[in-house]
């Protein structure tokens, strides 16, 4: 009886951990943002390529190269957050 009443007070076990429901709710928000930042990573690295196409076209230097450092950048700093917090959560 102490157990549940320990339960129903802060939504955590006697032990401290978190409810089934609540570990598979928040495994999937996580492999939802980790999705997402890999879609968008996807989609900026298409749109600096095509940059770099209409660029090139017109005989246009190198100003590319440094977008597509910054995407470059954004990717592994969407893809290591997502990751390591999915770790330390879990």
């Amino acid at each position: 009886m102490l157990n549940a009443t320990l339960v129903a007070a802060d939504g955590f076990g006697p032990n401290g951990e978190p409810p089934q429901q609540m570990q598979e709710d928040l495994q999937k928000v996580l492999g939802l943002g980790l999705w997402t930042a890999t879609g968008t990573c996807i989609l900026s690295l298409l749109l600096v390529a095509g940059h770099m196409a209409i660029t090139h076209r017109r005989g246009e230097g190198g100003e590319h190269v440094q977008g597509l450092k910054w995407v470059a950048a954004g990717c592994l700093l969407a893809g290591s957050a997502s990751l390591i917090a999915k770790a330390v959560v879990f």
